[in-house]
């Protein structure tokens, strides 16, 4: 079961309806009542009736309603974030979930969160170099040396000084 949405009173489904038909069912009460579907295909049934203004509104409502949980999913707020239109926001979160990753030695899943965290955010030159040596360091343990090359490669050419050294 997934949940699909915090709940809008205007939401365009007949949500008694699928109450009844045990086809959803709602998981937390007021202020903000979550709604879970049964199966995927009543999920995706609902989602596609909604426009892009509204999936992008409630995927960052589930995203501020992750935030409020003490042990949040950071891959699930990066994902609520990125589909609700906020890129550096998902991408704040996808460092943290990269990190989260390197420590449950998921190396691939480090490196897919990093390079997300680089391609869509904002970041100054200093910043984009820890990225580019934590992609290239996550990489490397992943066994993918020509990649992490790359990385650090590329890192090195936005180093000066002492940094640059200990890159090249």
């Amino acid at each position: 079961a997934h949940a699909v949405a915090v709940l809008d009173p205007h939401m365009p489904f007949p949500r008694r309806a699928l109450e009844a038909a045990c086809l959803l069912r709602c998981v937390a009460r007021k202020p903000s009542e979550l709604l879970e579907t049964y199966h995927d295909r009543v999920r995706e049934g609902v989602v596609d009736r909604l426009s892009e203004v509204q999936r992008q509104q409630l995927h960052l409502r589930w995203a501020r309603q992750l935030e409020l949980k003490e042990a949040v999913a950071v891959d699930a707020l990066a994902f609520h974030y990125d589909l609700g239109g906020q890129k550096q926001q998902a991408a704040y979160s996808s460092i943290i979930a990269a990190e989260a990753a390197t420590r449950r030695v998921a190396f691939e899943s480090a490196t897919d969160y990093y390079q997300y965290a680089l391609t869509n955010g904002h970041w100054d030159d200093a910043v984009r170099r820890r990225l580019l040596t934590r992609i290239a360091e996550a990489a490397g343990n992943a066994g993918q040396c020509r990649e992490a090359a790359h990385y650090y490669q590329e890192a090195a050419s936005l180093a000066e000084g002492n940094d640059a050294f200990e890159l090249s």
